[in-house]
């Protein structure tokens, strides 16, 4: 509660977080949140130094439903297909270093419209399509709304890349967004233009998941975009890795605290 990022230190809703967290903390059998979170296991030994470290528990990683990408089609795109799915955020979140990227990639190898797309699913501005524009872009690039998750799953399966987009701000430093549960589900290679210091650069590039660059080097994108669709950067489907992340494995987790829990009220 205290670590919420939207909160600000100082103020009276902080000041009430306090409380509570301290409160629930306190009186709780045990303490239990998801890794992937701006949330860590030091926090609480270190807040709450007078209570048993075992009080405190992080589950495994949200991870995927293997069954809901098993049980879909794979999209069928004729032309090669770069896929971002999700919302962004103005001045966090945004497109621009990916666009610039992507356009010297084009402006390298000189693709046909019908050759190359790089689709957005999600929210668009008018700033985002000028970018477009001011890139010359237009014929590359195609902006859709927001589809339902059963839809969205065929579009990343047959996608070439998909892009996660994290951007360098410290404050998403341990974020493990849910968008890189459905990009692992889809078992397609994924772009990441984020800070490489982050959690989740760290956890794609340990898992052969894709290819990590700094939002702040177009250059470094465009050899990225090059390196995958050519098929040099090498996807590794390693079964153990998908095991490991699946949902299952966390339920199975939490299944155990919560009978460990409950034995002790016994």
């Amino acid at each position: 509660m205290v670590r919420n990022p939207d909160r600000e230190d100082g103020t009276f809703e902080m000041y009430l977080a306090k409380i509570i967290e301290s409160l629930t903390v306190r009186f709780a059998n045990r303490v239990i949140w998801m890794d992937g979170i701006q949330m860590q296991k030091k926090y609480f030994i270190e807040t709450y130094p007078n209570l048993a470290e075992k009080q405190f528990k992080e589950l495994p990683f949200l991870g995927f439903e293997a069954g809901k990408f098993e049980s879909v089609p794979t999209e069928n795109y004729e032309a090669s297909t770069i896929t971002y799915a999700g919302s962004f955020y103005e001045g966090w979140i945004e497109p621009y270093e990916l666009l610039r990227g992507f356009s010297d990639y084009v402006n390298k190898n000189e693709p046909e419209g019908d050759e190359l797309t790089l689709q957005f699913y999600g929210d668009w501005s008018d700033e985002y399509q000028g970018a477009v524009e001011k890139l010359n872009l237009v014929e590359f690039v195609n902006t859709y709304n927001f589809v339902p998750h059963e839809k969205i799953i065929p579009l990343l399966k047959g996608s070439d890349i998909v892009v996660y987009i994290g951007g360098k701000d410290p404050e998403n430093r341990l974020s493990v967004p849910s968008k890189i549960w459905d990009y692992m589900g889809a078992k397609t290679p994924i772009l990441a233009v984020v800070d490489p210091s982050f959690r989740v650069a760290q956890l794609i590039e340990e898992n052969g998941l894709g290819v990590v660059v700094h939002p702040d080097n177009r250059e470094e994108i465009a050899d990225a975009i090059e390196r995958m669709l050519s098929g040099e950067f090498q996807y590794v489907s390693n079964k153990t890795t998908f095991d490991e992340f699946s949902r299952s494995h966390k339920m199975d987790e939490l299944a155990e605290v919560l009978d460990s829990v409950s034995e002790n009220n016994h």
